[in-house]
């Protein structure tokens, strides 16, 4: 589904870096694709299941991912049939069975339905056998589906079931070339909140970096900082179990600022006020992979496109200029950190 988005992204990539004035037009392009894309692209899919049965075997409605518990899909399958009586069901029911990763007596179990919210429960075993464990679990699932209230098909066009509507908090160390001179260390912490495919992530960053030098000629050095707040525009999709892909396009906004001091301690660097504000539009993803049910750690990646040119002006006591250093407009990100789930 998201093939023809990672090809657009890709393309938009070179564009902007070969044309920076365009950074902008571009990234606002991106933003109406990624947001609208997956729309039509789900209502397909919906009209293709319409042409088709309308139930499906339990088999192909329950996936299981074990991790720690002695989980089976096959044996849970039979377990889930033998309390419904039935070994199909209303194929706009999906059933995600996950095992807890260091519990091997826990699961936690999701049930979609329709275009209705997920249900996700958490099961707790006291069983000391295996087939206890599949039975009181399949019992639980059986009693939820049966639970489970579904309106009449979803008209031709309409979406059908989504991804569980969530909320996460990130915290990561950040490594940066070219935000400021050179290479940087840095933070950032974003909030995240999701709605079937489509994201709005929040955040803020910052970046530091000392004892920098104009050139050779000039024996002062100084510092430079940064920081900026940005809001992002993420799709993302669940490759496997426990990985996690996610494409964001934003637009970041902040201050950059440096400044030093020459051998006798006089103020030697300042920055030109145009300098300030940095904004850049940005273009990034994450591959995220969970470690237990409410914690992942995420590796990320970003490419930001200064809206304009950044100096670094050094004069003279007389505020004559006496040299000065222009930083590319093209700077990247790299980070890493946990990320939290908000139940």
């Amino acid at each position: 589904m998201y093939r023809s988005q990672l090809v657009i992204v890709g393309l938009s990539f070179l564009f902007v870096a070969r044309k920076p004035i365009c950074a902008f037009t571009a990234c606002s392009i991106l933003y109406l694709i990624l947001l609208f894309a997956p729309i039509p692209a789900r209502a397909n899919q919906v009209t293709a299941k319409k042409a088709g049965s309308k139930i499906i075997s339990l088999s192909q409605a329950i996936s299981v991912d074990p991790r720690a518990t002695c989980l089976e899909h096959a044996t849970l399958v039979r377990e889930v049939g033998k309390w419904l009586e039935k070994n199909t069901i209303d194929r706009r029911i999906r059933i995600e069975v996950e095992g807890s990763r260091s519990d091997p007596d826990k699961a936690m179990f999701t049930i979609y339905k329709g275009d209705k919210f997920p249900n996700r429960s958490y099961f707790d075993s006291t069983a000391d056998l295996c087939a206890e464990f599949h039975s009181a679990l399949g019992l639980s699932i059986a009693m939820a589906i049966n639970a489970t209230f579904i309106e009449p098909p979803p008209k031709e066009g309409e979406a059908g079931p989504g991804y569980d509507q969530r909320s996460l908090f990130a915290a990561q160390l950040l490594g940066s070339y070219s935000i400021l001179p050179g290479v940087a260390p840095g933070i950032q912490a974003y909030f995240e909140s999701w709605y079937h495919w489509i994201a709005l992530r929040a955040g803020i960053m910052g970046f530091l970096t000392f004892d920098q030098s104009i050139n050779d000629d000039i024996n002062g050095k100084f510092d430079a900082t940064a920081i900026a707040g940005y809001i992002d525009i993420c799709t993302g999709e669940k490759l496997i179990y426990g990985l996690r892909f996610v494409l964001c396009a934003g637009v970041s906004g902040g201050q950059f600022r440096t400044e030093g001091t020459n051998d006798d301690g006089s103020a030697l660097v300042r920055t030109e006020s145009r300098t300030f504000p940095w904004a850049a539009p940005s273009l990034g993803g994450s591959m995220a992979y969970e470690l237990s049910d409410w914690i992942e750690v995420a590796v990320s990646a970003d490419l930001f496109v200064s809206l304009w040119s950044r100096t670094i002006q050094v004069t003279y006591f007389d505020e004559t200029p006496a040299a000065r250093k222009d930083l590319p407009l093209l700077g990247v990100t790299i980070g890493i950190g946990p990320v939290f789930s908000i139940r």
